[in-house]
């Protein structure tokens, strides 16, 4: 089709003539061109101009009004719709520049402008990448929990990671860029180093994306830990909104989990209503401390609270208040920091005895042998043993795990994710079936109990007490009753003796 237009008034360019289709008329509308130059091509380094219609003032005569006496003619203003060229690219990549050059002001405008934010971030990462691939980013860490990711936390809608290919915007949904762990960074990638017709089958290819990705994990690992360092109140707020995504790096990123770990902040025994880290957890320790101990509760109070932490406080020893599964799991998955094993202290292979405790406790389970058989056999498969213990101080009893057994938080959690669908438990019965009843021989509950069992083991009292004694044991230790209306029965039945002493 001939081209009709006016000729192109330089000596040198190139006019492309385009023809929508009927259905695309919606790329007529200037306000869609717009939003399409300003999506992909924002940041090219030369201008892109869109023609508009835009509506400018202009003076006209008033042909309603009578001419002046001195003959001036009168006149009025009127808007008038006129065609004119606008740049729309007028942003600059601030990431070109040189990070000597630009001011937290700067970054802070970046920010807000380019992810539609309303936080000031939290720290940024400015850097230049040569080698086997050319890049240049920026990278951000939000100081509020973007709203997509207050409903999900992996909403796939919340990525922000921007990637571009010499200036122009390619996506920035792409999943392979970042791992979902550090889902909620917001940053800016360009390199000239992928091609422009990028898609998601390319890049799962591409090698050059693979280095692209470990370099900015690195870096956004840097990021955190030099906030870490620098602002502790900063790094707190930090954690309170996205302590959970480092737990799932810790968990599904094995690669990197020795440089996260120094990132998790826990609740201490030690630490008051503050933070505390391993790092400093291992310096306080004391010289004869060999593990590094955790305890598991509903909630941080109730954890402080276990039974199985008494031993441990007397002699000193901190402690880790776990109140979530995931807190849990990051934990078993560390398994190890500074030569220190990380050990539950609510299962059996948690004790740092000394020969001298070995040998008392031996001494007490051989001595309390029949006693031991006595409330097995009326617990039945609620546990799977009775034992003397070395980690109770002012209670009568505990309830612990073995070392395979799982916690009573995991196990919640567990029935929660539908993993265990009959009363049965299925094929979870083994590892939901290994709790052990810990007894303190010196407490007068048990002395009482073993003299009730001495003189009518077949009593209804001595029974129920036992009944009594492990029931309170498993509450004790985050535990959910099975019945718990029989254990209130047993409760009230026990006052009713009371007051009518």
């Amino acid at each position: 089709e001939a081209d009709n237009s006016e000729p192109i008034e330089s000596s040198t360019g190139t006019r492309i003539v385009l023809h929508l289709k009927d259905e695309s008329d919606q790329y007529l509308d200037d306000v869609a061109l717009r939003s399409l130059i300003e999506k992909y091509s924002e940041f090219i380094p030369f201008p892109i101009e869109l023609q508009r219609n835009v509506s400018r003032p202009e003076s006209v005569v008033d042909t309603s009004a009578a001419v002046e006496a001195d003959g001036t003619i009168p006149m009025k203003t009127v808007m008038k719709k006129v065609l004119e060229w606008q740049v729309v690219n007028t942003k600059k990549p601030l990431w070109l520049r040189s990070p000597k050059e630009c001011s937290n002001e700067d970054y802070e405008e970046f920010y807000k402008q380019t992810f539609k934010a309303y936080d000031t971030p939290l720290a940024h990462s400015h850097f230049t990448v040569e080698g086997n691939v050319d890049f240049k980013a920026l990278l951000y860490l939000p100081s509020e929990v973007p709203y997509e990711l207050t409903r999900d936390m992996f909403a796939s809608s919340a990525r922000s990671m921007r990637l571009y290919v010499k200036r122009v915007f390619i996506n920035d949904k792409f999943e392979d860029l970042i791992p979902r762990w550090l889902l909620f960074l917001r940053g800016v990638v360009d390199s000239d180093d992928l091609p422009l017709n990028v898609g998601r089958e390319i890049l799962q290819q591409s090698r050059s994306l693979r280095i692209i990705k470990q370099r900015l994990v690195k870096k956004s690992i840097e990021m955190m830990s030099d906030l870490a360092s620098r602002n502790v109140t900063e790094y707190d707020n930090f954690w309170k909104n996205f302590g959970k995504y480092v737990k799932v790096g810790i968990i599904e990123d094995e690669k990197v989990r020795d440089d996260l770990v120094p990132l998790c902040r826990y609740f201490s025994s030690a630490s008051a209503d503050g933070l505390t880290s391993l790092p400093d957890y291992v310096k306080r320790m004391p010289e004869d401390q060999k593990f590094i101990y955790y305890v598991v509760g509903e909630t941080r109070a109730q954890a402080a609270m276990s039974p199985a932490l008494e031993k441990l406080k007397q002699k000193g020893y901190e402690v880790i208040y776990v109140s979530e599964p995931i807190d849990e799991m990051t934990l078993q998955n560390i398994e190890k920091f500074s030569d220190k094993v990380i050990t539950d202290a609510g299962k059996e292979i948690s004790q740092d005895l000394s020969d001298d405790e070995k040998n008392e406790k031996e001494k007490q389970n051989s001595d309390l042998e029949e006693f031991r058989k006595w409330m097995k056999g009326i617990l039945g498969d609620k546990i799977t043993r009775v034992e003397a213990s070395t980690r109770l101080v002012d209670s009568p009893a505990t309830l612990v795990q073995s070392e395979y057994g799982v916690s009573p938080s995991m196990q919640k959690y567990l029935r929660a994710q539908a993993v265990v669908e009959s009363d049965d438990k299925g094929q979870f019965a083994n590892i939901f079936n290994q709790a052990v009843l810990e007894i303190n021989p010196s407490h007068p509950i048990i002395q009482s109990l073993k003299r009730l069992s001495e003189e009518n083991a077949e009593s209804s009292e001595a029974k129920d007490t036992v009944e009594l004694v492990f029931n309170t044991a498993a509450l004790a230790a985050g535990y959910v009753l099975d019945n718990a209306a029989e254990y209130s029965q047993m409760v009230v039945k026990m006052m009713s003796k009371l007051a009518s002493k």
